[in-house]
């Protein structure tokens, strides 16, 4: 009854979800395009002789761990074809870049008649959800085909289970249809267990698994000859509100320290304009990566206006700000510094990545500050070269003691095959 009530109240919202997506196109035109994909019509052909699993992952986050979980599967089982969804043109963007070839579309909304063609076109044997992502029907139309779901993964954070909670009639069902949950770690486990999952196993987080390899050093080498001589601090994936206060505590930092460059990434691309004009409005000298332009001596800003360059970026930083923690978002993953031996300092929020989080804090390698003692951590970290590289080794060796989970996950996944 309550996933009933649920898809009629979806039907009736219809036509403001794509409102909303009309909206949000006049900052990123591509959510006016393929909206039939939305409403579940299928555009790849698969190859009817080979099994195929689909792998959803919402956006940015959700489709690099994807992007590792898809190349360890096909090691596993080299004849699988792979589908993934998104939600996000970003989410797409990123997969269509991938090295390795995958078939995509966007992920219909939540509702049997936009879902079963998908079902039906692509007879997947084994259904992925990156993270987080569970939706009631969804899930019921893969315990009636017989298709077993899988959360990958998986995180739970204390206000995401204390909001699934407050609709168990209609969650409870969904989290017990899951076939396994390959949960990050043990705080993690416990809470899909009090939701409901029946079959939950810690698997440690697939986002250890990153490795620095010939192609990214390239990049970076290559990045490096605009900024010899400087000292850099990248605040990667900023929300609304943050630039303000990592702007704020680098100007004071600028007495101290004249050449100091900011690597400015925003998190989400249709910001990437907003941000421009609030360094213009401040009459900050800045250059943008969009343009091909590198920072000039007396730049302070360089603006990275571009769409997955940001985990190279963080290898040419002193220290990296993790954005999403000086507001309520949660954080991001601060492991993309840690593998190139940065030091990262963080707000307060960092419930989505907080069994990451706290074990590079415990080791040394991460500061949670407030945005008031921002400038001073910065400052102690830039004038103390020792204890900044002791940091920085820190977190490479979290990392490097933590790595395998993808592996686990795709063999447990495997099996379902």
């Amino acid at each position: 009854m309550a996933r009933l009530l649920y898809s009629i109240l979806y039907y009736l919202l219809l036509p403001l979800v794509f409102a909303r997506l009309w909206r949000r196109a006049a900052k990123v035109p591509a959510y006016r395009k393929r909206w039939s994909e939305r409403l579940g019509r299928p555009v790849c052909t698969v190859a009817v002789d080979q099994p195929l699993i689909w792998i959803h992952a919402v956006s940015v986050g959700e489709s690099m761990a994807a992007e590792s979980l898809t190349k360890a599967l096909r090691q596993q089982c080299p004849d699988i074809q792979v589908l993934v969804t998104t939600t996000t043109p970003t989410g797409s963007e990123l997969v269509q870049q991938w090295a390795e070839p995958v078939l995509h579309q966007y992920m219909p909304v939540d509702l049997p008649p936009m879902l079963n063609p998908l079902f039906d076109a692509y007879q997947p044997k084994v259904l992925v959800l990156m993270e987080t992502e569970v939706w009631p029907n969804l899930v019921a139309i893969a315990q009636e085909r017989a298709v077993p779901m899988v959360l990958a993964n998986g995180r739970m954070s204390e206000k995401s289970a204390r909001g699934y909670a407050r609709f168990s009639g209609l969650t409870r069902p969904a989290f017990a249809g899951l076939a396994q949950v390959l949960a990050q770690a043990p705080a993690d486990a416990e809470r899909f267990v009090a939701l409901g999952a029946p079959n939950v196993e810690v698997m440690g987080s697939i986002k250890y698994d990153i490795v620095l390899d010939g192609q990214t050093q390239a990049r970076l080498d290559d990045l490096r000859q605009w900024v010899t001589k400087r000292r850099i601090v990248v605040a990667g994936s900023t929300h609304p509100g943050e630039e303000d206060i990592i702007l704020d505590a680098v100007t004071q930092l600028s007495q101290v320290y004249p050449e100091l460059l900011l690597v400015l990434a925003p998190r989400h691309p249709d910001r990437f304009a907003e941000v421009s004009k609030k360094l213009e409005l401040r009459g900050i000298d800045y250059c943008r990566r969009s343009a091909g332009q590198t920072p000039q001596r007396k730049q302070a800003v360089w603006l990275l206006d571009t769409l997955g360059e940001l985990s190279v970026f963080y290898g040419l930083a002193d220290i990296a700000l993790v954005g999403g923690s000086w507001n309520p978002r949660g954080s991001h993953n601060p492991l993309e510094p840690a593998l190139f031996g940065v030091p990262v300092i963080t707000g307060e929020s960092v419930f989505n990545f907080a069994a990451i989080n706290e074990a590079l804090r415990a080791a040394g390698a991460l500061q949670r500050v407030s945005k008031a003692h921002l400038s001073k951590a910065l400052l102690d970290w830039l004038k103390d070269d020792a204890a900044r590289q002791q940091a920085g080794a820190a977190g490479r060796r979290v990392l490097a003691e933590n790595q395998g989970a993808t592996e686990r996950q795709a063999a447990s996944i495997a099996q379902l095959l």
